[in-house]
């Protein structure tokens, strides 16, 4: 989240999801956000509800609350990242098993699901370009984990990045190309930072 963004603006976001029936949304499909987004703040904002309405699913799922029960899978797959694991991979493996994660939008994309939000402000701002030009090209991945920090960064540089890591805290990776930037206008170069898991 952006520096600068102020902690009412984002308890008044949180404050939005209060009374909300998860129940009545699980297993539909939308392109808008059931509480507005913050300006600055748009991809934690969207992390914060979704991580919310699905720990409110989980548990309403566990109490079989509101029927919610029946529609639990009848087997949950638990993945779990394996610290002992620290042999090096190539680009393939590790794109492939989802250790690093992948999201391409191209402009047609982006414009397209301002569309499907029927908001006619969004509608009329659309970006500019050929559709099929890179809105985003976004890697993610977590580099505290010994295979995949090794692999991407390099064993000196994975050395010097978990000596400052502190319980506790965890590394990620991001990187991007295309038109869109993740950092936002108000990026400011700043030392190293660690945010904790």
């Amino acid at each position: 989240m952006l520096v600068g963004i102020p902690e009412a603006k984002v308890r008044a976001f949180i404050d939005g999801y209060l009374g909300m029936n998860v129940l009545e949304g699980a297993g539909k499909t939308t392109d808008r956000p059931p509480v507005d987004l913050i300006s600055g703040a748009t991809v934690s904002t969207i992390v914060i509800g979704e991580s919310m309405v699905r720990s409110a699913l989980k548990v309403a799922r566990s109490r079989g609350l509101g029927g919610a029960g029946a529609k639990a899978p009848a087997e949950t797959v638990i993945r779990r990242i394996d610290p002992a694991r620290t042999a090096v991979e190539d680009w393939q493996s590790l794109t492939g098993s989802g250790a690093v994660r992948h999201l391409l939008l191209s402009v047609g994309d982006v414009n397209r699901a301002f569309e499907r939000t029927g908001n006619p402000e969004a509608t009329a701002r659309a970006e500019p370009g050929a559709a099929d030009d890179v809105f985003i090209d976004l890697y993610l991945a977590e580099v505290s984990v010994p295979s995949i920090g090794r692999s991407l960064l390099g064993d000196g540089e994975y050395a010097n990045l978990t000596a400052r890591l502190k319980p506790g805290q965890t590394a990620l990776l991001v990187a991007a190309a295309g038109r869109y930037s993740f950092r936002g206008t108000g990026f400011v170069r700043a030392a190293f930072s660690t945010a904790s898991s």
